[in-house]
């Protein structure tokens, strides 16, 4: 079908979500944005020409925090729909992966619990597999898994080194944000990560202390037993002489709560027999 026709309309569509943000109708929004994405989804070409126009307004949609998570979402998945269906289209705009990545860390940041600052109520819970059901932060995590599964030349570093400024940070919720990245990295490209394990893994390795927020300790064991399966053989013969002593220390430590010694003890497991 020719498209040019029908080019002059993207701009009326546009301005018509534009109206209903300002008029405070998210709802009308989020069914012109679900529109949107069945179209990039049908056919992302379409959107070739728009492409620098649609994609601000669609970071800008993603970044307002004014806004409620799911219309931020849907402009998310807009973004995603066509990185996954045309991914050249938007590798020639580099600024589009260069504005997300932030914005799916801080999605990554929007857990339940973030004003539990010593974790004690989270750490009273018994242990479960299960356990991290943060609906607004897992969105975060796939969007990021995604990227890097379509742009991983294009994401990693400017992804790795967000993750490396977020661990420095003093707060909780954004040290486990970072490993949760981490993880859904080397799931988005494990071949593409590979190399960079060697350069993250000590302040994985630092996160594994029991001082922390339990809820980020439980993250780096979490992280630690995927990447033990995610590269077996190889992450065992270089990171077993930092991972195990503390692993096992965490399993020895009497004062440290169910939900990590029981994750722990999951990820000596895996450590041990990746391929169980």
């Amino acid at each position: 079908v020719e498209r040019r026709p029908f080019l002059p309309l993207i701009p009326l569509v546009l301005n018509g979500l534009q109206s209903s943000l300002n008029a405070g109708n998210e709802s009308e929004a989020a069914e012109a944005l679900t529109a949107l994405v069945d179209l990039a989804s049908a056919a992302p070409i379409f959107f070739r020409d728009a492409m620098p126009v649609l994609s601000d307004m669609m970071l800008l949609i993603a970044s307002t925090v004014q806004l409620e998570f799911d219309t931020r979402a849907h402009a998310v998945e807009l973004l995603l729909t066509l990185a996954e269906r045309a991914p050249a289209l938007v590798r020639r705009h580099p600024n589009v992966v260069q504005r997300l990545v932030p914005i799916t860390f801080e999605m990554l940041c929007a857990v339940d619990d973030a004003d539990d600052a010593t974790g004690a109520s989270w750490a009273r819970g018994a242990y479960d597999d299960a356990i991290d059901d943060d609906e607004d932060a897992l969105a975060g995590e796939e969007a990021l898994e995604r990227l890097t599964a379509k742009l991983s030349s294009t994401v990693l570093s400017p992804a790795l080194a967000l993750a490396s400024q977020f661990l420095s940070q003093p707060q909780w919720v954004r040290q486990r944000a970072a490993l949760a990245a981490i993880a859904r990295i080397a799931d988005g490209n494990a071949k593409a990560f590979k190399s960079q394990l060697g350069a993250v893994m000590p302040a994985v390795v630092e996160m594994l202390r029991a001082v922390r927020h339990p809820r980020v300790v439980y993250q780096a064991v979490q992280l630690v037993g995927r990447l033990a399966e995610n590269y077996a053989g190889h992450f065992q013969e270089t990171h077993h002489a930092a991972v195990v002593p503390a692993l096992c220390a965490l399993l020895a430590d009497g004062a440290c709560c169910h939900r990590v010694r029981g994750h722990a003890a999951a990820a000596v497991t895996s450590f041990a027999n990746p391929q169980a």
